[in-house]
């Protein structure tokens, strides 16, 4: 009988692959870059053997994410190629493309796969066919659209398949499949089993075999256990409360007493302070009338001082005039005592004669600098030598050459489009060599044709001659020409020859005018200074009778502002005593103003804590008289020391104020706001009933775990008795393993190690409820205690509570050791060897013994050396399993070795690329069974 299973994978333009083909019947092993589809390939083998898309782990992507990346349009197609009961078929799934939100569909057909029924033949190569050409081709082959139910009946023969039989998955019972898919996912996953994960693995495989998976003390008496819980909890927080709740108790009595002793501070305090403001403003007063009166007087003196100060200081000011004047005219009348003013009047005259005629001979001069006319001169005369150059050696030019064999008219029509400066330069071999004219002649004659119709033609367009000037042909070849040139730029030479002989000398002349400018302005400067001289000696005696009369006023002034500044002293240190007096005065009222403004008067609603306190005592007020300044202390001293003392109190009722809000802050968020109500008097009051009813709480939890504890007893035992019953489990799996030996691995066995503190509590509880008459009643009493405060933190006790797993392995040397979990296994290759024998064995458990074959994705064997990874492919294959590995590089473990390469956008993997190894002689060799890329 053929054995079952899928036979063929293949993606057509599915994920990264355009196209891909695996034969999954023989291990095989997928070889290529990261990244590069490898684990796509196997992740989606979950689309044959898994019913529910919600069922589906993708690491690290959602199933919208999975679709569209599988299925990114409606051409692509997932299809696995299997060997059923019924013969072959093929059971694959479609994208409905992003318009439906890349949803998928799955189905089935009858028969083998057939590249042709979903590839269609172009002349850019294979494209895949549209899903209605593709259902229409396999509509003679029995095509069916499967949902989940379907699949999962056709796949374990259990339900309704609609005559459908896949027998992929033949569990024993209707539960199977729902452990199959759990263990086949988390075979796809090993990296993520731990300790925890394993036992719930075989809980859940051999469910069917306990009496019992867990105590759920909650479900079982819901009503109850919350209220047990509930109860528990109050008292825990009230219990962890309770010192907070006496603090905040302790802290609102002392509030109250302090609150009253803050109003009667209040009253003595604004007493004594209206009293001592009183009593200071009548001082102030009096020294402001003072101060006014010694103002007065000061502002008299002030004025009369102002005004002898200005009368001093316009007296200063003319004595400097005079003073200043006086030295101006003494310096002038000494400088000129020798000066000889007839003779300067006559050189100035003779100065103006000669300045006159200079300015009549420049009338005449051209305005244009002796260097710009020596420069227009300079290129003239090169004009003239290139002119002459050019008629001496005419006979030996280009110009008149060509002109001789082409004609004037035909030379201008070129010389358009070339450079007329050409016809200038020698023929000699100097400028141009002329191997050949004959040729260069021939050349130009042969281009003739291009001009036509005016224009010069050129591969690619044309160019209108017009709009090019035509060259003077006569000006390189006529010697007329040439010598009418020369003669012209000649006499414009002995022009400008003439025009800066004439230019150098204005320079000259312009230069000796403006010297007898600037000596005739000295000269005249001089005359009239000497005329000021002549006035100054007579003004001079003037100014020094001036200065004696002054002199005498000034002195008399001084005198007068003496006597006013002594006077003024005398007054600004009586003024300052006064302002001293009354400062202090000021500065006394400002710091009792001030210590009573900062004082935040106590709130209305206080005078309840004074009225209460009334009753026992009679507030006493001091109404002794305010001591004077000249005693100790001063006025403020007393409203000070009031001051003082009622902020004291009131900063101990803040920080009572502070301590209870901290305090209740620390209740409210330990509690979640359960006691808060709209007023924290209201709070207080309820807080003092929950601490007065604390004991009535912890009575009525203990009546409710009594209640709870009827019937714990025989659920306890059946929770241990399905322990035992895991044992015996491992036992049959122990067995199962006994003849699978990997690599240097000879036995692995599990073991299951009880948690003694927990089994043992839970067996002694149970002993004594099945017989109570042999217990000892204090220690059931402790035993009750334990595990009431074991439920209280786990309402729910699951079988994988009570033990652990651990491992023996006996290796091919006899040595045994002994590991309490997975994580404790220091060898990789142990850990995962021990993880995929022991998922192989569960899911064989789980099947009929039907011949049958089942791929898996061994994820962790790059972490693998040779020896065990070989050990681990032929023990899987010996149970019936199909190991895929894949890895960056090769491996000697499988024969059959796929090798992925991507062109950077899409992947094609046909069978031409599977790599067989084979072995012959010891030494290994590697066959390749086809050849070529493949299309693409």
């Amino acid at each position: 009988m053929p054995t079952s299973g899928p036979t063929r994978l293949v993606f057509i333009s599915a994920a990264k692959f355009s196209y891909a083909e695996v034969d999954l019947t023989q291990p095989l092993h997928l070889v290529g870059p990261n990244n590069v589809g490898k684990t796509t390939l196997i992740n989606i083998l979950q689309l044959l053997y898994i019913d529910k898309e919600s069922h589906m782990s993708f690491p690290g992507y959602s199933w919208p994410e999975t679709k569209a990346y599988y299925f990114p349009d409606r051409r692509s197609y997932v299809l696995f190629e299997c060997q059923t009961p019924q013969g072959r078929q093929v059971v694959g799934a479609y994208g409905k493309g992003p318009a439906e939100a890349h949803d998928i569909q799955r189905f089935a057909y009858t028969g083998a796969f057939e590249k042709t029924d979903f590839l269609s033949s172009t002349e850019q190569g294979s494209v895949p066919r549209k899903v209605e050409e593709v259902t229409q081709t396999l509509s003679l082959r029995d095509y069916r659209e499967l949902e989940a139910r379907n699949l999962r009946a056709a796949l374990t023969g259990i339900g309704d398949s609609e005559g459908l039989n896949f027998g992929l998955i033949p569990v024993r019972d209707h539960d199977g499949y729902a452990k199959f898919r759990d263990l086949f996912k988390g075979l796809i996953r090993l990296r993520q089993l731990d300790q925890n994960a394993l036992k719930e693995r075989l809980c859940s495989t051999y469910a069917s075999e306990v009496d019992a998976l867990k105590v759920n003390l909650r479900d079982a008496h819901a009503e109850d256990f919350k209220k047990m819980r509930h109860y528990r909890r109050e008292i825990t927080e009230l219990e962890r409360h309770e010192a907070d709740i006496e603090e905040a108790l302790r802290c609102d009595r002392r509030q109250s007493e302090l609150r009253r002793q803050l109003m009667e501070s209040w009253i003595r305090l604004v007493r004594a302070n209206g009293q001592c403001l009183a009593a200071l403003r009548g001082k102030q007063r009096s020294l402001e009338q003072r101060l006014r009166q010694v103002d007065s007087v000061l502002d008299e003196a002030k004025d009369r001082k102002e005004d002898l100060s200005e009368e001093r200081d316009t007296l200063n000011q003319s004595l400097g005039a005079l003073h200043e004047e006086k030295k101006k005219l003494t310096d002038l009348v000494q400088r000129f005592s020798d000066f000889d003013a007839k003779a300067v009047r006559s050189r100035v005259d003779e100065l103006v004669d000669e300045r006159a005629q200079i300015l009549f001979d420049l009338k005449s001069v051209d305005a244009d600098s002796p260097e710009q006319i020596q420069a227009r001169r300079d290129r003239v005369a090169k004009q003239i030598d290139e002119l002459q150059k050019r008629l001496n050696t005419l006979r030996d030019l280009v110009g008149p050459l060509l002109k001789k064999r082409l004609g004037e008219d035909r030379l201008r029509r070129f010389f358009r489009i070339l450079n007329p400066r050409l016809l200038a330069l020698g023929a000699d071999g100097e400028d141009v060599v002329l191997d050949d004219p004959d040729t260069l002649i021939q050349s130009m004659e042969a281009q003739e044709h291009r001009c036509e119709d005016k224009r010069w033609r050129f591969p690619g367009g044309h160019l209108s001659l017009s709009a090019l000037p035509a060259p003077e042909i006569a000006d390189y070849t006529d010697p007329e020409r040439i010598r009418e040139e020369v003669e012209k730029y000649q006499e414009e030479y002995e022009r400008l020859d003439r025009r800066l002989e004439v230019a150098k000398n204005v320079s000259a002349r312009k230069q000796r005018a403006e010297e007898l400018e600037e000596r005739l302005a000295e000269l005249r400067s001089q005359l009239n200074t000497y005329e000021e001289a002549v006035e100054a000696e007579e003004r001079l005696q003037e100014v020094t009778s001036k200065l004696t009369v002054r002199a005498r006023e000034l002195e008399s002034m001084d005198e007068a502002l003496s006597d006013i500044e002594a006077e003024s002293r005398q007054l600004r240190e009586e003024k300052r005593r006064c302002r001293a007096r009354l400062k202090s005065i000021r500065e006394d009222v400002e710091e009792m103003r001030e210590r009573v403004r900062v004082l935040d008067s106590p709130p209305s609603d206080w005078s309840r804590h004074l009225m209460v306190a009334a009753v026992a005592r009679t507030v006493r007020v001091d109404r002794s008289p305010v001591r004077d300044p000249a005693g100790s202390g001063g006025f403020a001293q007393n409203v000070l020391d009031l001051a003082d003392r009622y902020q004291n109190e009131k900063d101990e009722e803040s920080r009572v104020v502070q301590t209870l809000d901290q305090t209740l802050n620390r209740i409210h968020r330990g509690t979640y706001d359960q006691y808060k109500q709209e007023t924290r008097a209201e709070t207080l009051d309820v807080l003092a009933d929950e601490k007065e009813g604390l004991d009535a709480r912890r009575r009525a939890a203990k009546q409710l775990w009594q209640k709870l504890m009827t019937g714990l007893g025989r659920k306890i035992s059946d929770l241990l008795s399905s322990l035992d019953t895991m044992k015996s489990v491992v036992s049959r799996v122990n067995r199962r393993l006994r003849g699978t030996s990997v690599s240097d691995l000879e036995r692995l066995r599990l073991q299951i190690t009880p948690f003694d503190s927990v089994t043992n509590l839970l067996g002694r509880v149970a002993e004594h409820d099945a017989m109570p008459l042999f217990g000892e009643t204090g220690k059931y009493r402790e035993d009750l205690e334990q595990l009431e405060e074991l439920f209280h933190e786990h309402p729910e006790i699951h079988l994988t509570d009570l033990f652990t797993v651990g491992f023996s392995v006996t290796t091919v040397d006899g040595s045994t050791e002994k590991y309490d979990g997975l994580d404790n296994i220091q060898s990789n290759g142990t850990s995962i060897t021990i993880k995929v024998l022991l998922h192989l064995v569960l899911i064989n458990d789980l099947l009929r013994d039907d011949a049958l074959r089942l791929p898996f994705y061994l994820d962790e064997a790059s972490s693998l050396d040779e020896s065990n990874l070989g050990g681990i492919v032929r023990a899987s294959t010996d149970m019936g399993f199909v190991p895929v590995l894949a890895s960056p590089s090769e491996s000697t473990a499988v024969r059959h070795i796929y090798y992925l390469q991507s062109d950077g956008e899409r992947v094609y993997l046909g069978p031409e690329h599977r790599v067989e190894l084979r072995r012959k002689d010891e030494a290994t060799t590697w066959t390749q069974r086809s050849s070529g890329s493949g299309e693409r």
